[in-house]
């Protein structure tokens, strides 16, 4: 009986095999994520969302991308060709905070939409949690820019919320709310809305300034800012900062 052959193993053809192995897992992959239907619509895609926020759920990145979709689709013509990608998160606009209080994150970012030659501030939160009690019952909200933060020429912007809350000032703010935030310094700052004894509307400013003025003031002007982020007017709302240090109130407009 004639011996067998020792069986030879060839590396190169062994290296070969697994690339292409790989090469065909990530092609599949690939296709997937160019296939995969957006269980909310219609979405634009904002192309280097993962360079500036890591850790977004991809249900939020959805959400975000249909929600910007409709916004633009109400900003143009009827026959206008609506974007499906090329949206951009614009460099130095992104921030995001985390409540361990409630286990909600919070993140805002301004995207432009070179095709269209539009601009919109997205807020939006999230939680680990699915039926997370403390997420309110927006958790995505774009919005049109103040004109100073523009980069294109002005375009007369609508949103979601100035179509359904009218001009009521409080009324489109209450979507935004409770709002975290940061002043300069690093100090947590939330903001919520309440009524005095005479049912009048006004917001309250919480924050660690332990009667630190340059800290008051530092909150105030943040206030200021992200107030006219999500295109309203601050001298149209009443505000009472309090001091989480001393209980101090500070009353004003």
């Amino acid at each position: 009986m004639k011996p067998r052959e020792p069986i030879t193993i060839n590396p190169i053809k062994i290296g070969i095999a697994i690339i292409a192995i790989a090469f065909i897992i990530l092609l599949v992959i690939s296709l997937m994520q160019i296939f995969r239907q957006n269980p909310y619509g219609q979405g634009l895609r904002i192309d280097n969302l993962e360079k500036f926020i890591k850790d977004l759920p991809s249900d939020r990145r959805e959400s975000i991308e249909a929600t910007l979709y409709k916004t633009v689709q109400l900003n143009l013509s009827e026959d206008a060709t609506i974007p499906t990608r090329g949206a951009l998160v614009r460099e130095g606009s992104v921030t995001t905070n985390y409540s361990n209080d409630t286990d909600v994150h919070f993140g805002d970012f301004i995207v432009d939409i070179e095709s269209v030659r539009q601009s919109f501030s997205v807020q939006y939160e999230w939680s680990k949690e699915e039926n997370n009690v403390n997420l309110s019952s927006y958790q995505v909200m774009i919005s049109c820019l103040p004109e100073s933060q523009l980069v294109y020429e002005e375009f007369n912007c609508k949103d979601m919320m100035s179509a359904e809350n009218g001009t009521d000032p409080y009324a489109t703010l209450s979507s935004f709310l409770p709002h975290y935030g940061s002043i300069e310094s690093g100090e947590a700052l939330y903001i919520q809305n309440r009524k005095n004894i005479n049912g009048a509307d006004y917001l309250e400013v919480n924050i660690n300034s332990c009667g630190d003025k340059a800290k008051l003031d530092s909150a105030k002007k943040y206030v200021k800012l992200w107030i006219e982020s999500i295109s309203l007017v601050p001298e149209s709302f009443s505000y009472q900062y309090r001091d989480l240090c001393e209980g101090d109130d500070h009353t004003g407009r």
